[in-house]
């Protein structure tokens, strides 16, 4: 009965940090694609300082968010989103065809990374 209680125990663990985790990401995930759209519309009516200010606060928060999204997420898709996010800040200077596609590149890259964490079938198999 000991082996068995230990089991559930170790099983139930298993289950709160998965399930904390996807929270976790959800959560932040979320943020950072709610900054990426704010940019976005500042960029496209005119607001370029709005649209600065947003990237500053994506650019100051992801570093956290790296660092503590490296215990559940795959390192490689959270350099490759602070490698889009380092290539954005030139680009913020004006309402371009270019920071537009960069803005939605990123908005798209933080969306997915949510996607790929959900425990769906296919992501199981």
């Amino acid at each position: 009965m000991n082996r068995f209680g230990m089991s559930l125990a170790v099983a139930g663990l298993l289950v709160a940090v998965s399930a904390g985790s996807l929270v976790t990401v959800g959560s932040e995930c979320g943020q950072y694609a709610r900054m990426a759209r704010a940019a976005g519309d500042a960029l496209a009516a005119g607001d370029t300082p709005a649209a600065c200010r947003e990237y500053e606060r994506m650019e100051a928060g992801w570093e956290h968010f790296h660092h503590v999204m490296g215990l559940f997420v795959d390192g490689a898709r959270l350099r490759e989103i602070r490698t889009e996010l380092a290539g954005l800040r030139p680009l913020l200077t004006e309402d371009t065809p270019e920071a537009r596609s960069a803005l939605e590149r990123l908005y798209r890259s933080i969306t997915d990374l949510y996607e790929e964490e959900l425990p769906t079938l296919w992501h199981i198999l």
